[in-house]
């Protein structure tokens, strides 16, 4: 882009050169016309180049997120481009802890309490179901889901054979969910999730995910997070997630 604008200036410049000699056989009426036409072009031309270097410099280079980063590697003769999805699907997961502290620290008291009173008090029956950081993809809006691949969880062992057929027959299930601030969100769906291009499946929350948890709790690429389960009273799935920052 620089070296274009470089290029276009210097033929500007060379352009009114070439205005100005022409000028010289003129009248000093059409001269003096001439010159301030041309005059007048090669400034505009050139603000208008010095604009836009100007954008350009203050315009920050666009990074992809690491997620949408592409690798390139050689097999045998043939060049194949491995694409690295924001599923980032190349980790597995150790007890679902993908990012973070391990052994993963265990949930704060106030969350605890929430808990007990949906399961009556009941000794928590909770399971890590996945530790890791935030991508960008997990806070658009016009994505609205948050992704767990299946070989990030620790396991899906925590559904039974109803909520499996279920998913397996593409259907989603209605979930409790307790957000990090510690309201519950009834308005997300837990979904199956076939990721593109890529051999791997794995689960989604999604419906209304972006705008009853990622602008409530202000969630952010980056921060690491986790998602817990557990059972109510009635048997129902639920989920909790914490944000470690």
């Amino acid at each position: 882009m620089k070296k274009k604008m470089g290029n276009e200036r210097r033929m500007i410049e060379a352009l009114a050169l070439v205005c100005s000699l022409h000028v010289e056989i003129l009248s000093d009426n059409d001269r003096s016309h001439h010159l301030g036409s041309v005059d007048d072009l090669v400034e505009e031309k050139l603000r208008n180049i010095d604009v836009m270097k100007e954008l350009e410099e203050d315009t920050p280079k666009r990074h992809l997120p690491e997620e949408t980063k592409v690798t390139r590697r050689n097999k045998s003769n043939n060049k194949r481009k491995r694409i690295r999805d924001d599923s980032d699907t190349s980790n597995t997961s150790k007890g679902g802890v993908i990012h973070g502290p391990n052994p993963p620290p265990p949930i704060s008291e106030e969350l605890a309490q929430v808990i007990r009173g949906m399961t009556n008090g009941d000794q928590l029956n909770l399971k890590l179901v996945i530790q890791r950081k935030l991508f960008q993809t997990d806070t658009l809006s016009r994505q609205n889901r948050l992704q767990m691949p299946r070989n990030q969880i620790s396991s899906d062992n925590f559904l039974n054979d109803d909520e499996k057929k279920k998913l397996d027959q593409n259907e989603g299930i209605q979930v409790r969910f307790i957000q990090p601030n510690l309201e519950e969100e009834n308005g997300l769906v837990f979904k199956r999730w076939k990721y593109k291009n890529v051999n791997c499946a794995g689960y989604v929350f999604n419906k209304n995910w972006h705008k009853g948890v990622v602008q409530k709790n202000g969630l952010e690429c980056g921060q690491l997070v986790q998602v817990w389960f557990f059972r109510d009273k009635d048997g129902n799935p639920c989920f909790a997630m914490v944000n470690l920052g």
